[in-house]
């Protein structure tokens, strides 16, 4: 399985690339209260395990369309998991971004596309393009890896 997390600067323009503690405009460590300021059409879920989620359909950034967004957070840390599904047509555009804003992966495989960052503060960056499937972990979201799975199946990544 894939995971990835990945980040995006301010809510002009969407670069989803420019900063790796973001995704879409919702930074690790934002509150429920934040993400729903920020997209007030967001929807209200728990996950598997209890963690508040917030989940948003439809989001364009760079140019990329995410078909659904989950947000997770965790009660002292804030937003730690954001998990978006994408058309796997999209997956090798989405990789070059990532490539350019983290560098060329270890061990990628090019086809079907499938790589993992791991960034010196504990972020880690994932895509599974076959399965059009992005997972963001932020530093303190470890705990809710395990969710991962579930979160895809329930969501229907």
């Amino acid at each position: 399985m894939a995971v990835c997390l990945i980040s995006c600067a301010a809510l002009e323009g969407l670069n989803p690339w420019a900063d790796p503690h973001s995704f879409v405009g919702v930074a690790f460590g934002d509150s429920p209260s934040e993400v729903e300021r920020l997209y007030p059409q967001a929807q209200p879920a728990t996950s598997p395990y209890g963690a508040q989620m917030l989940t948003v359909s439809n989001l364009e950034s760079s140019g990329l369309r995410f078909q659904q967004v989950v947000f997770e957070f965790s009660v002292v840390h804030g937003m730690q998991v954001a998990a978006a599904s994408f058309d796997p047509s999209a997956a090798e555009p989405l990789y070059l971004k990532l490539c350019k804003a983290f560098g060329k992966p270890p061990g990628a495989q090019s086809r079907p596309i499938r790589a993992h960052w791991q960034v010196a503060d504990g972020t880690s960056v994932s895509i599974d393009g076959a399965r059009g499937r992005l997972f963001f972990i932020g530093p303190y979201g470890g705990g809710l890896r395990s969710e991962l799975p579930l979160i895809a199946k329930e969501w229907r990544f």
